[in-house]
């Protein structure tokens, strides 16, 4: 037993080289990094919370995958198919395990008032956000009758918006590449 509190001691103090092996760096907005020297690997700690990121190209650092997850993302408007003239607009931001949004929907389309304004409506639009590989990571239902419509001076409505959020990891968030958009009208 003396034995073995001996070698256990011996391999705490000479065999244990984790400060070697990591790095940890603090960005500018607190968050705190841990950069794995021998594999590259960066990891966020949250608290108690390891969260590991998506492996960094040869330029990112932790300030660049920081401007990744703070920066307002403008993702490329779509037209649905079943209305060719309703155009969809999204811009996300991710902060504090969630995921930020804005969703823009324009013109506002007799069609889409009646289904916004049905007493029993359950009408909605519903956000597909998916990996480069195809894979739904986040799916988002925005009833229509939550959505803000916004008008001009003269009280015609211009577009309807959606301004909320939703529970997301970071590692989510930075793997989304590419979002969808389908109605239920």
């Amino acid at each position: 037993m003396k034995l073995f509190t001996i070698l256990f001691m011996f391999s705490l103090l000479f065999g244990c080289s984790s400060k070697e092996e990591y790095q940890m760096s603090t960005s500018e907005g607190g968050r705190i990094y841990r950069l794995n020297k021998k594999t590259g690997a960066i990891s966020l700690i949250e608290g108690y919370n390891i969260t590991n990121l998506q492996e960094p190209k040869a330029s990112e650092s932790s300030s660049n995958i920081d401007s990744l997850l703070f920066k307002s993302k403008e993702w490329q408007e779509l037209t649905l198919p079943t209305n060719p003239n309703l155009k969809v607009n999204l811009k996300t931001i991710w902060r504090d395990g969630k995921l930020f949004y804005i969703l823009y929907v324009a013109p506002v389309t007799d069609k889409l008032k009646e289904a916004r304004t049905g007493f029993l409506s359950n009408n909605k639009f519903t956000l597909q956000l998916t990996d480069a590989n195809g894979f739904y990571l986040l799916e988002i239902p925005i009833p229509l009758k939550s959505m803000t419509e916004i008008v001009d001076n003269n009280g015609n409505a211009t577009y309807l918006s959606a301004n909320d959020n939703v529970s997301c990891t970071s590692e989510t968030y930075l793997a989304l590449a590419s979002w969808t958009c389908s109605w239920n009208l």
